[in-house]
């Protein structure tokens, strides 16, 4: 308050007493430091000036005994409790208005890293945090009191994601096991409330109930004591919602506040009314809204943290979004962010950081050579059919462009938008397929390499992918849908989608088809966790599982059905698959244990990223006490 805000006028009774008291009073408020009194001392000797200055005031003699430095003490003291007050409660908010941001980091601990897309989540005090740590190669949930110096792991919750408080802050709700769990914070074992198996983030109420969100459905609220979920909300088609995630409650049980998704890279932030099962759309292109003090913050399309005014009667927003200079991380998933506020004010999260890669030509044997490119968010690397050119995605997610490059280094923009990923090439090398949201929702559009010649839409529903290009024109294609992932053989000029030929699990992405055409390898998590699988291509049945143990990213030989996965232990492997898919030979290690990500070129290199910084997992999380008083002004 000394800094923001003068004090309120107080003329005093006009006596010369009163004009000292006030002048003291001031000289303890005054802006500039090196004219405030800095400690009790200066003001000690300050009043022993005035009560000698006061003795000689004519009528001084004539009071009733009380020393007029006592006198002038108890006035200055009853003043500055007087202008105390007024700074507390002036701002209306939950701290001391103009109070000086605290900020300090808690990395994760020594030796660990945060699980990826970490959430923190804060008690309503704002005296506790809790998140997700990888220790010993486990995830696992902590909990740290700011009073105390080091956080501790919470037994029993292996595999963790998403936690959140209860109001009182003694205990903790998360995601395991496909399960909603909760735990106190001096027991030994956590509770299961209910089956989770497309959660997507949660938030406990003051009436004892959970609101949890669903990547594939809408928001449901079950008893904190365990019980039947039930629905509070449904997917709007008109808009092709495809899920209502991240819930935060309106205090009071006014309202629900959650992003509103429609597909990979479109999120609303919308609102549910207490009593209604109808959600109204806030802003478009925002995601992850929570409440605080009649205001709404919120990440909005460029990735920035914004805060809007809200009136909590209306349940609408008062004014338009005020970028700040905090910059969360994503969060846990698409559609949520790294950040959390207490009712007290006091913020906790995690900072956006650019992942950095790099590409790298690699042998068998793993001996790598950079190609001379700058360092960016690499995905999806794929070799021409001749070897000669790569196509790759690089920006954020889903909100990337395609790149078509060469080992030398000259690498150019295939797509300019901002808004495809995901490239195939064509069996000529003419052409590539790619996954784009410029025509509103995820399809299929192929378009010339050399620039000559029409780019076409090949696909007119949503949330589509190409996986492979086959020689006689079709494009293998994943459908993602609100229970599975399915598999697609599309002919262009065809606008309708043929049958699925075979579900794989709902999350998982793949579908790579091997040289002859005639195996497609894919994840699934059909045995409990993520193996890989190949099956026919032309006379899908019985699918035969590759890896055991865990497994992932299935990429075939440009030649030979020779085909490489990467285990659970993190090396990557090769078989030979034989003519019935049966017969594997023994599996062959290769060299790209520090790649993330790979394709291969028809000699038997391999195109690969490598993550050069693992900033994203271990740096710290940022708490600034006291940050809302300091932003939110009413």
């Amino acid at each position: 308050a000394i800094l923001d805000a003068d004090p309120p006028s107080w003329p005093g009774d006009g006596s010369a007493a009163s004009l000292r008291l006030l002048r003291l009073a001031h000289r303890c408020l005054e802006k500039q430091p090196q004219a405030r009194l800095q400690s009790a001392r200066d003001l000690t000797l300050f009043l022993s000036d005035e009560g000698s200055e006061a003795s000689s005031m004519p009528g001084a003699q004539r009071g009733r005994g009380i020393p007029i430095t006592v006198l002038a003490a108890v006035i200055v003291v009853g003043a500055l409790l007087v202008l105390f007050g007024w700074s507390r409660f002036a701002g209306r908010g939950a701290g001391p208005a103009g109070a000086v941001p605290i900020v300090f980091e808690i990395p994760p601990p020594e030796g660990d890293q945060w699980a990826g897309g970490l959430h923190p989540a804060i008690s309503e005090d704002g005296q506790k945090i809790a998140y997700t740590v990888v220790h010993e190669g486990v995830t696992q949930l902590y909990v740290r009191t700011l009073s105390e110096a080091s956080a501790r792991i919470l037994p029993g919750t292996t595999g963790a994601r998403s936690p959140f408080f209860s109001p009182d802050g003694q205990q903790l709700g998360f995601f395991a096991d496909k399960q909603l769990k909760r735990i106190s914070l001096d027991e030994e074992q956590p509770h299961a409330i209910c089956p989770a198996p497309s959660a997507a983030g949660g938030v406990w109420g003051d009436d004892a109930f959970i609101v949890l969100g669903a990547f594939d459905g809408g928001l449901s609220r079950v008893a904190a004591n365990g019980g039947k979920a039930e629905t509070l909300t449904f997917l709007d088609k008109t808009r092709r919602e495809t899920g209502h995630k991240f819930p935060r409650l309106v205090p009071g049980g006014r309202a629900v506040l959650f992003t509103a998704q429609s597909s990979r890279s479109f999120f609303s932030m919308a609102v549910l009314a207490g009593g209604s099962r109808e959600h109204v759309v806030l802003a478009e292109q925002a995601e992850a809204p929570q409440y605080f003090e009649e205001h709404i913050l919120y990440r909005n399309e460029d990735g920035e943290l914004a805060v809007a005014p809200f009136n909590p009667s209306t349940l609408r927003l008062s004014g338009p979004g005020v970028v700040q200079p905090v910059r969360p991380s994503r969060g846990a998933q698409i559609g949520d962010s790294g950040l959390s506020v207490a009712r007290n004010g006091t913020l906790v999260y995690l900072r956006d950081e650019p992942i950095v890669k790099s590409l790298h030509i690699v042998s068998r044997e793993g001996k790598g050579q950079p190609i001379p490119v700058p360092q960016r968010d690499y995905d999806f690397p794929t070799v021409s059919p001749d070897g000669k050119r790569f196509a790759i995605s690089v920006g954020l997610g889903y909100k990337s462009d395609v790149w078509v490059g060469d080992e030398s280094g000259h690498l150019i923009p295939f797509t300019t938008e901002h808004q495809s990923c995901c490239p195939v090439w064509s069996p000529d090398g003419q052409r590539i397929a790619l996954a784009s949201e410029r025509a509103g929702f995820m399809n299929v559009h192929t378009q010339p390499v050399g620039g000559s010649g029409a780019t076409e839409q090949l696909t007119f529903t949503s949330e589509v992918s190409p996986a492979a290009w086959l020689r006689d024109g079709r494009l293998l294609v994943t459908q993602e849908t609100n229970e599975s992932i399915e598999f697609r053989l599309v002919t262009p000029g065809d606008r309708g989608l043929p049958p699925s030929l075979f579900p794989t699990a709902f999350g998982v992405l793949g579908g790579r088809v091997s040289s002859d055409e005639r195996w497609v390898a894919y994840t699934s998590p059909a045995s409990g966790q993520v193996e890989v699988y190949v099956t026919s291509l032309r006379a899908p049945g019985l699918p035969v599982a590759v890896s055991t143990g865990g497994g992932r990213s299935p990429v075939w030989s440009k030649s030979g059905n020779q085909l490489f996965f990467r285990r659970a232990a993190g090396d990557v492997v090769s078989v030979v698959v034989g003519p019935q898919g049966l017969g594997l030979e023994t599996l062959r290690e290769v060299g790209l244990r520090d790649f993330e990500q790979y394709d291969t070129f028809p000699d038997g290199r391999f195109l690969a990223v490598k993550r050069e910084s693992n900033r994203q997992r271990t740096r710290p999380l940022v708490v600034v006490v006291n940050w809302a008083a300091t932003v939110i002004k009413k």
